[in-house]
């Protein structure tokens, strides 16, 4: 699952979807890490990362991926790493954290953009164009815990505000309608191997949420 990850992971960074700076809230402070105690100087480091991925419904059954709207639908992450590399799918959001075993760490990042609206008739006293700022943004907050057994139990909330610009007409009405992804759970991994936590389709449209933690040598 190794090439999985790697995949995913390089289709976020060419899109410039993982952000790379994180926020602890270790003591009280965002920023700024508090020195840990004794007994958890040598906690282990984990990374956790978070993949939004957009793929082709028809492409992930020629996988063998069943639909999601009959209810007991299964789609595996082998399947949608196959569409990526087929340009059926591919990776449209993207954020990752590093923290130690047993502690909670948060990330944050947001990118501008701006879109232009053109009001007035040429012919009645010109064109008036304005440009207006928007923002998507999105926040990770993680707990990771190693259990006995090795695998890690991840405790996570998710939250990104985003744009259709796919679907912005020409002359767009004033202002843009915002959408959400919000994720509130706990889930156990294995280090290194990408689950889909979440996923839904719309016709011929599947968007999914894949996670993956992996402890530091």
């Amino acid at each position: 699952m190794k090439r999985g990850l790697m995949k995913l992971a390089v289709a976020a960074v060419c899109l410039g979807w993982v952000c790379s700076f994180s926020f602890a809230e270790r003591d009280g402070k965002e920023g700024k890490v508090a020195k840990p105690p004794e007994s958890r100087k040598e906690a282990k480091k984990i990374s956790v990362q978070l993949f939004v991925v957009e793929a082709q419904m028809d492409a992930l059954y020629k996988e063998g991926a069943d639909p999601l709207s009959a209810g007991t639908g299964k789609v595996t992450v082998e399947q949608i790493v196959n569409c990526i590399e087929k340009d059926k799918a591919g990776v449209i959001s993207g954020i990752s954290v590093s923290t130690n075993d047993g502690e909670e760490a948060r990330e944050s990042c947001e990118k501008r953009f701006y879109v232009k609206y053109e009001s007035g008739d040429e012919k009645g006293g010109g064109r008036d164009i304005r440009f207006h700022k928007y923002s998507t943004q999105k926040k990770l907050t993680v707990r990771p815990f190693i259990s006995s057994n090795g695998k890690i139990r991840t405790e996570l909330n998710y939250l990104e505000t985003y744009f259709d610009l796919d679907n912005v007409e020409e002359t767009p009405q004033m202002p843009l309608g915002s959408n959400e992804r919000s994720l509130s759970t706990s889930v156990m991994l294995n280090p290194g191997k990408p689950e889909i936590i979440s996923g839904f389709q719309n016709e011929n449209k599947g968007e999914f949420i894949i996670v993956t933690a992996d402890i530091a040598e």
